[in-house]
């Protein structure tokens, strides 16, 4: 039996995959390990949304590969898995001979006979249909152990023109409501309190479903499971963001007013282009009809700047819609040219340093209105769950329902006292550096 280190790469529903397939190798008595020291192999789960991230895997799995070399170190064994075998697949098998095993996620069922050849000697490279991919099942649990990402979906059928997820994984596939619930109630039984909603577009769930169920009817059943804190939105479209959803986020205090709708532009011809089916007049109606429900709905959303054919007039309309919306979490990205896209076929390409340029511009306003906002919560108390102790700092990092973890703001939390990881407590805030807060526990 092996030891086993996982480094997981890209976003949480990669995590998700990793997980269950970590689970599997569990089940027949190998071990995952925290430290890459421990470990006679390492599962490295790619992502190959765009090229960055592409070449942040390679140089990883290079690493690996020094260390694997040499003969005072544990490592012998590396495996690749996730998409950027799945999208590269011939280029990973012939161009990377360091790695002993690459797995398409059509093959993720199959990791432990994989395992078993690999240890025995054998260099594997195994592929099949992507839409093979277990999306259900038991999990390894890699996040703290108070908060867990549920995966209610797979697959992709918008087919944006910048993006290469609907080749790799196949269109939408939603799973079925009981199966969810029954993944979450294993969940909050083994101490989560924080569910976490993702797919690759959250308010499409139950299109594809014979049953008629959509995201509303979901977080019905879902909110009835007991010892839950939080249940959270990410990645939700807004051309599927429907009432019934918003009703039901604004009368059942389980769900947090938070909600993640990736806007990408404000542009009505950028967003054409993108093959995205609304306009910044669709946006514009519905932060005005979340906030009218919701008063302190948090919105976060992702832009991207330097699409093809953006011109200066296309941005002042991004910036305007920045300064008038006034979001309080938002990302910016520069546009990657993705081979295969239809958007990397389009006529003027943007240039690196204007990209760059405007993405430096958008997030500096974003940044000031953040500061804005934040100023705004001294002297209010928050209701917060503490994910760790910081003990460079010598407090808790804490984040309220208004906070995803890993890319949102956090509270610090003094306390002369000892805080249980994962409690949830009342804490007043009392300062801001513009970005985070902090606090005092109150009592």
């Amino acid at each position: 039996m092996a030891d086993i280190f996982l480094d997981i790469h890209g976003c949480d529903k990669n995590r998700i995959d990793t997980e269950i397939l970590a689970q599997k190798l569990i089940d027949v008595s190998h071990v995952i390990v925290d430290e890459l020291s421990l470990a006679d192999l390492v599962i490295v789960s790619t992502c190959a949304f765009i090229t960055a991230a592409v070449s942040e895997c390679i140089s990883s799995i290079l690493e690996y590969a020094e260390i694997k070399n040499d003969p005072n170190t544990k490592l012998s064994r590396i495996i690749i898995t996730g998409c950027m075998p799945e999208r590269y697949r011939l280029q990973v098998e012939s161009e990377i001979p360091e790695a002993d095993g690459i797995i398409g996620i059509g093959c993720n069922n199959d990791i432990v006979e994989v395992v078993e050849r690999i240890l025995a000697g054998t260099r594997v490279a195994a592929f099949d249909d992507p839409t093979k991919l277990p999306i259900n099942g038991r999990r390894y649990i890699s996040t703290p152990k108070h908060y867990a990402y549920l995966k209610i979906a797979e697959g992709c059928s918008n087919f944006c023109s910048y993006c290469i997820i609907p080749f790799i994984r196949g269109r939408y596939r939603s799973r079925e409501v009981d199966d969810i619930i029954k993944e979450a109630r294993l969940l909050v039984e083994s101490g989560v309190k924080e569910l976490i909603l993702i797919a690759q577009d959250s308010s499409y769930y139950g299109s594809d479903l014979d049953e008629n169920v959509n995201l509303a009817d979901l977080l019905k059943e879902l909110v009835k499971i007991e010892g839950l804190w939080k249940i959270r939105l990410l990645y939700t479209y807004s051309d599927h963001i429907s009432d019934d959803l918003i009703q039901v986020m604004q009368t059942e205090p389980k769900i947090a007013k938070y909600i993640d709708i990736p806007f990408q532009h404000a542009s009505d011809e950028i967003l054409k282009n993108m093959n995205r089916r609304t306009t910044n007049a669709d946006y514009q109606s519905l932060i005005e009809k979340l906030r009218l429900s919701m008063p302190d709905i948090i919105i976060r959303s992702s832009f991207i700047v330097g699409f093809p054919g953006e011109t200066n007039s296309h941005f002042g309309e991004l910036m305007n819609f920045i300064v008038t919306s006034r979001l309080s979490r938002v990302g910016c990205f520069c546009y990657s040219r993705e081979e295969g896209s239809v958007a990397s076929r389009m006529k003027h390409q943007i240039p690196d340093d204007i990209k760059l340029n405007r993405q430096q511009i958008l997030m500096t306003t974003q940044t000031a209105i953040l500061s804005e906002q934040q100023n705004l919560m001294i002297g209010k108390q928050l209701e917060v769950i503490v994910d760790y102790y910081d003990s460079e700092r010598g407090s808790y990092c804490c984040r309220s329902e208004y906070d995803a973890p890993d890319i949102d703001t956090v509270v610090y939390l003094s306390s002369t006292n000892h805080i249980d990881i994962g409690s949830v407590v009342t804490v007043i805030i009392n300062d801001t550096d513009g970005i985070d807060l902090f606090g005092e526990q109150s009592y």
